[in-house]
């Protein structure tokens, strides 16, 4: 049986990855409105809230977390809460492009359209919850604090 020094830290190993995929993601999230098939009739200020909004909102917490890592400072918590906000962006982009899959289904918008646009969503939440699970352990594996109230009130 192997020690567990011997073991790698795979979440450690996978959290180096996750900015930048944050970053490629979260730029391919902007495009769908501009590059690939077209959805027809789409205001442009709801492809703004629907795409570039939650887009922005990665890559600026990517960068955060660069940053972060840059100037050597322990981002556990920082790293988790990161995660979560990926992942609500890509909830966000799936669930207000859902009406568009059963369009699909009718008939009435072109399937490649809605690939398009559904597949960055799916894909961001994906990345929010592997980023998430990286520093879950992490982050919950320490002890909370005792009160100071709690330990006088025992003795």
């Amino acid at each position: 049986m192997t020690s567990p020094e011997a073991v790698p830290d795979r979440p450690r190993q996978v959290r180096r990855y996750l900015p930048g995929a944050g970053l490629v993601i979260g730029v391919w999230a902007m495009l769908p409105p501009w590059v690939g098939p077209k959805l027809h009739g789409i205001p442009v200020k709801r492809e703004v809230v629907d795409h570039i909004v939650p887009g922005i909102v990665v890559v600026a917490a990517s960068v955060l977390v660069l940053v972060a890592g840059r100037r050597g400072r322990s981002a556990e918590t920082l790293g988790l809460l990161t995660g979560m906000i990926v992942f609500l962006a890509g909830f966000w982009m799936t669930a207000t492009h859902l009406p568009l899959v059963g369009q699909a289904q009718d008939g009435s918008v072109p399937v490649p359209s809605v690939v398009n646009h559904v597949l960055p969503g799916l894909t961001l939440a994906a990345l929010g919850i592997v980023w998430s699970a990286s520093y879950w352990r992490s982050s919950t594996s320490r002890p909370f604090p005792r009160s100071p109230r709690f330990d006088r009130a025992t003795k």
